[in-house]
């Protein structure tokens, strides 16, 4: 079958024209379309009528999004790639805020507007994998700070890397000791990935736990 630019453009177009969503938002209208930012959120933009045009904006989405995943955008490579971004599609920048992305122009150039707009700040949201990556926080670390909240809410008292003295007599440091005035509690963060070892740790707690309930009844 053979196809024609005139095909293509109105496949396009009617595409572009079934997924584009428009709401009141006051005297102005808020614009859905058929583009998505990184989180999978549509592109929306704000068309205000101002005098004898139009000002579109993106109400500084893709900055609240990257400063959301870590990005400060207000200095350094992201303050210049954002205003790269800018340049590139042809803002003015017009009556804009600190971190919005808006231009203003003609009735007539309202779609190419529109298109610059959108354009810029799905260029702006790509800018996310600038964050720094925070470091992983260790699975122990994570346990320790999950008891401790739980633990001192009721004036319990939290000991990191506590000695254990087992039913051999020897002493194995556990991940944290949990204890009230006269009751102690141990827990072991163990890790998935040598399951033997795991098996280890817990099997040496359990021993000491049963020997000392034991001595307890005896």
């Amino acid at each position: 079958m053979a196809m024609n630019s005139e095909t293509v453009v109105g496949a396009i177009l009617r595409a572009v024209n079934d997924h584009s969503v428009t709401q009141p938002y006051g005297d102005s209208l808020l614009l859905d379309l058929p583009l998505t930012y990184g989180d999978g959120d549509a592109v929306r933009l704000l068309v205000e009528p101002i005098g004898e045009g139009y000002r579109v904006s993106d109400r500084a989405t893709a900055t609240t999004l990257l400063s959301m995943s870590g990005v400060n955008f207000d200095h350094g490579r992201p303050a210049e790639a954002i205003a790269e971004a800018a340049r590139l599609s042809g803002l003015n920048g017009f009556n804009a805020v600190p971190g919005e992305l808006a231009t203003y122009g003609s009735k007539e150039s309202l779609g190419e507007l529109v298109l610059a707009v959108a354009q810029a700040s799905m260029r702006v949201d790509q800018l996310r994998w600038l964050a720094v990556k925070q470091p992983l926080v260790r699975f122990p670390d994570q346990v320790v700070d999950r008891v401790k909240e739980w633990a001192t809410k009721d004036g319990r008292r939290v000991r990191r890397e506590a000695p254990m003295r087992l039913s051999s007599g020897r002493e194995r440091q556990v991940t944290l000791q949990v204890s009230s005035a006269n009751k102690a509690a141990y827990v072991q963060a163990v890790s998935g990935r040598d399951q033997e070892q795991a098996a280890e740790h817990c099997y040496h707690i359990f021993s000491w736990a049963v020997s000392r309930i034991l001595d307890r009844s005896s």
